[in-house]
């Protein structure tokens, strides 16, 4: 810590060298690297970045924890929410199935983790083989997902071996740690009751148990912004050198978790910023010194998104404006209020936490009004908590400007986890001066909260009517029961929209359009019996909605070119279904021509969203449903 006895030009040197370091690191991160090479030096030095952060960040929160005042509240009854926080976690995880919940976030960072596991190098597996025993990673590309979690399931993976399934063991791991935190902020900002309410009220958000059974990295991302802002208030109340350290590096942590999350960054110069105003002194731990270094490779890894812009995904959704624009609010307010309101079970919500988060958030900016005209000022750790809910709030209101921002979207109705987090928090805030004298206010509010998980939470769980819609993740999943069923590894299979999920299970797979064109490749290997069993993966679509036909879509059918016969089929819905099949036979002519239709319809293939036939999908569906026995 700098000393409190620092003379002036102490002080200025040292806020000349912290701005010189931050100075550079903008220039590293967006001026210095044409976009190859800055993703060369993500690739290879992505893990070092990492594991360089998370040794740090463990050093200077092993010297800012306060042990003693652990111990003595564990004794004096801390170890009863502990039992507490392990049973509801239990109780979460036994209710959803764990399995891929977002499958292209998921995959693609479960495959980052192999590669950071066997290379250390920061990309996914897009190709690999078999040889003998061994299967051979041979080509890569970085992903565009930071790489805090996939770093960390790669860590699993060199504890323990690697498996795809460790993405759920850390998200297991992390669950009690979340709901942990989130009773140690509810109870510094509302005593233990408070804790115990944040815990209660967050865990009736069935969208919460679905990501803790997944494997995408919500639950981290929630984790890292519960410790920045844990660790914020704490270094604002005793401002040293440990606790600055280990709130800087976990801001870091958390900007490599998602990417809206570098939006934390931010609040976390601001709190130390004030927190130095306060004091007169500027602290300068090595944490401080080397936290903008460690942030240049976020700037450094978007340049993949410049390299190949279709990562941004916008010709998924009606997208004229842009990636982020005003123009998306109105409509994304609209479906963030279907997704808080709806009484179907169709939606995977809590009414309690929007009502909560409606009346908190309110509450919360008639208190900073109020306070910012007060004659006395707030409590140091009130205002770091303050900045950092407003972050959240600015969070919240990019992402309903945000193209894709729909929050009852089955794939991103998980970007609503922070929203609802600000609202249990600015709730469990308010709480005590809404009631007032009220006796026996927490018990009350908590017994309210436990009847509302028994009759709303547990039921829409054991329903899963919100992942039923979200048929690439199901999907998912049925591949992993082939795979758990199938110990051998020794085929090959034909993918369009998942080979990552067979690479990352040590099984060769590419898509249509790659089998296309290396077509005879694949036919002379087929011949030689080199690659095993080569399976095929359909999906079938009605195309006579008189007599119901099912026939694999354009560009998934070889017509006589193949012979297949079918292992297993399953029908997800009168008008989806998927046929895995093994190719008994190919006509090698007949193959390679199919590959150049492919690659001809491939150069003028644009994407279409035909009203008409999904009209006829919800009809036919509808008559299937009211035919049954």
């Amino acid at each position: 810590m700098v000393p409190l006895n620092s003379s002036p030009s102490e002080e200025s040197a040292r806020r000349l060298l912290f701005a010189l370091i931050a100075g550079l690191s903008l220039w590293l991160g967006f001026g210095t690297f044409p976009p190859r090479t800055a993703l060369q030096v993500v690739q290879y030095a992505g893990y070092a970045v990492m594991l360089v952060t998370c040794v740090l960040f463990g050093f200077y929160l092993w010297r800012s924890i306060p042990r003693v005042e652990l111990r003595q509240r564990w004794r004096s009854g801390g170890w009863k929410t502990g039992l507490l926080i392990v049973g509801g976690s239990v109780l979460l995880h036994v209710q959803e199935p764990h399995g891929f919940k977002i499958v292209n976030d998921e995959l693609m960072q479960v495959s980052t983790s192999q590669r950071l596991h066997h290379s250390r190098d920061a990309e996914i597996v897009s190709r690999g083989y078999r040889l003998g025993t061994d299967f051979v990673p041979m080509q890569g590309m970085l992903d565009k997902r930071p790489l805090l979690f996939p770093f960390l399931v790669s860590v699993l993976h060199d504890l323990t071996g690697y498996r795809p399934e460790n993405v759920f063991v850390l998200n297991a791991i992390l669950t009690p740690v979340l709901l942990g935190l989130l009773y140690l902020l509810g109870s510094a900002i509302a005593g233990g009751g408070g804790g115990i309410a944040a815990v209660l009220l967050f865990s009736t958000v069935p969208l919460f148990t679905q990501a803790a059974a997944g494997g995408g990295f919500e639950v981290l991302n929630l984790v890292m912004i519960l410790a920045t802002i844990l660790l914020g208030m704490r270094y604002a109340r005793l401002p040293n050198s440990d606790n600055l350290g280990a709130f800087c590096l976990s801001g870091v942590l958390l900007a490599n978790v998602r990417y809206e999350s570098v939006l934390f960054i931010p609040a976390v110069g601001m709190v130390i910023a004030w927190v130095s105003w306060r004091e007169r002194r500027f602290d300068l731990p090595l944490a401080l010194l080397v936290a903008p270094l460690l942030l240049v490779i976020f700037p450094l890894q978007m340049n993949v998104v410049k390299l190949n812009p279709g990562l941004l995904q916008l010709t998924d959704r009606p997208s004229e404006h842009g990636l982020y624009s005003v123009a998306y609010f109105y409509d994304n307010v609209g479906k963030a209020l279907h997704y808080f309101t709806e009484w179907d079970r169709s939606q995977a919500n809590s009414h309690l936490v929007a009502v909560a988060g409606a009346v908190g958030v309110a509450f919360f900016l008639m208190q900073l009004y109020r306070a910012q005209r007060a004659s006395t000022p707030m409590p140091r750790e009130r205002v770091a908590f303050s900045i950092f809910l407003l972050a959240l709030g600015g969070q919240a209101l990019l992402m309903l400007c945000y193209f894709w921002g729909a929050y009852d979207d089955v794939v991103t109705v998980r970007l609503s986890l922070p929203t609802q987090l600000l609202f249990v928090l600015t709730f469990v805030l308010v709480y005590p001066e809404l009631t007032g004298g009220v006796a026996r206010r927490w018990q009350i509010l908590n017994a309210l909260v436990g009847v509302y998980f028994c009759l709303w939470t547990l039921p829409t769980i054991a329903q899963r009517a919100y992942a039923h819609t979200n048929l690439a993740a199901e999907t998912s999943n049925w591949y992993r029961d082939y795979l758990r069923d199938r110990p051998d590894r020794n085929f090959f299979v034909i993918e369009a929209n998942m080979p990552v999920l067979w690479l990352a299970y040590g099984v060769p797979s590419v898509g249509y359009d790659v089998l296309a064109q290396r077509m005879a490749q694949f036919c002379s290997h087929f011949a030689k019996h080199s690659l095993g069993d080569c399976l095929v993966v359909q999906k079938l679509v009605v195309t006579d909605f008189a007599t119901g036909e099912l026939t694999p879509i354009a560009g998934h059918d070889f017509g006589d070119a193949a012979k297949l016969e079918t292992i297993r089929e399953i029908q997800y819905t009168p008008t989806y279904v998927i046929r895995l099949s093994r190719i008994v036979s190919i006509d090698q002519p007949a193959m390679l021509a199919w590959a150049e239709k492919v690659k001809a319809q491939k150069s003028t293939r644009a994407p279409t969203f035909d009203v008409e036939q999904r009209e006829h999908e919800a009809r036919y569906t509808r008559e299937w449903l009211q035919s049954l026995p």
